[in-house]
């Protein structure tokens, strides 16, 4: 083989691998390019289910405190009402035991009442003995 061939072969051997060079620097380009528009579309895919799961919460948070609101309403209304009840048994308590109170103070009354007349006529009773003792003994004094 001549050098001129030898070195022909060398320079197309060369052309071919610079050629086969810029071939894969287009296709790493392309590549690069894809993934690029591959990585943005999953940033703006992230960033649209970001902002689609913000929304949700912030619907979820909203109808968590309606929901909220509405049962503290609920568990006020219970709660007025429970207490409306206790206030109106405290009520009838307080009645009854005046009630009890005064029946009490009443029987209490009458049974000291009962006593001073039992005393009234035992008292009477003696002062009468006494008279008639006096009588008695005024009527053997003068014999």
């Amino acid at each position: 083989m001549k050098l001129s061939d030898m070195m022909q072969a060398v320079t197309d051997y060369s052309k071919q691998f610079e050629d086969k060079l810029t071939a894969w620097q287009g296709d790493a380009e392309a590549w690069a390019k894809d993934a690029q528009a591959q990585a943005k579309a999953w940033q703006d895919d992230a960033e649209a289910r970001l902002q689609q799961a913000d929304r949700q919460f912030a619907d979820y948070l909203a109808s968590a405190t309606e929901t909220a609101k509405a049962e503290w309403g609920k568990v006020d209304a219970v709660l007025t009402d429970q207490m409306a009840q206790l206030q109106s048994k405290s009520a009838e308590m307080r009645q009854s035991i005046a009630s009890y109170e005064a029946s009490l103070r009443a029987e209490a009354a009458e049974a000291y009442a009962a006593a001073m007349s039992k005393f009234a006529v035992t008292a009477q009773n003696e002062a009468e003995k006494a008279v008639s003792f006096a009588a008695e003994s005024s009527g053997k004094s003068d014999t």
